[in-house]
């Protein structure tokens, strides 16, 4: 198996990612700057800090748009209405919030 796939072991340290469409009339899950990738990187350092005696190797992110079929509409609905149980399954759970300008 590769490290892109791996079964959870009891060990690890799971980190669920929200997935927030800030552009709907994109199928991107990201801006083209990468704007989530930079707030997902961050957010990932300061789990660090926080936890720093956790083994980097039993940290699993588990990123609900990557991991649920986006193609297909039942697939995809079954994984959303599955999302509950992801994240009851969590240590962390991170959701990038779209910058407002205003605040």
């Amino acid at each position: 198996r590769d490290r892109l796939q791996r079964d959870v072991e009891q060990t690890d340290c799971v980190v669920f990612v929200s997935h927030r469409w800030w552009n709907v009339d994109s199928n991107e899950p990201d801006t083209p700057e990468g704007h989530k990738y930079g707030l997902l990187c961050r957010a990932l350092v300061a789990l660090r800090r926080q936890v720093p005696n956790q083994r980097l190797d039993a940290v699993v992110i588990w990123i609900d748009y990557a991991c649920i079929e986006q193609d297909d509409p039942m697939e995809r609905d079954l994984g959303i209405s599955s999302l509950v149980s992801y994240v009851a399954r969590s240590d962390f759970l991170v959701i990038p919030v779209k910058p407002n300008p205003e605040a």
